[in-house]
């Protein structure tokens, strides 16, 4: 297991618009109410990490949001 099982790391992709824009407005209601940052991914380093941790298949591992998330990664091997 590593981090990019994670769900608020490696964010879920909906059926339908209307269940994603029902999802996103709820993680903004919640981030509001408690002062935190909710949005999907949550740990951007380690989108960054399974990035390098699954290279060539990233792609194919990794919803978008994780794939474009801005963060620092050392090699996986000292991680996972």
């Amino acid at each position: 297991m590593n981090p990019a099982w994670d769900e608020a790391v490696n964010c879920s992709s909906y059926r339908t618009s209307e269940i994603e824009h029902h999802v996103e407005a709820r993680i903004r209601e919640r981030s509001l109410a408690d002062g935190m940052d909710y949005s999907c991914p949550v740990e951007p380093n380690a989108c960054a990490k399974a990035r390098n941790r699954y290279a060539d298949f990233a792609e194919r591992r990794l919803h978008p949001a994780c794939l474009a998330a801005e963060g620092d990664a050392r090699p996986w091997w000292r991680f996972w």
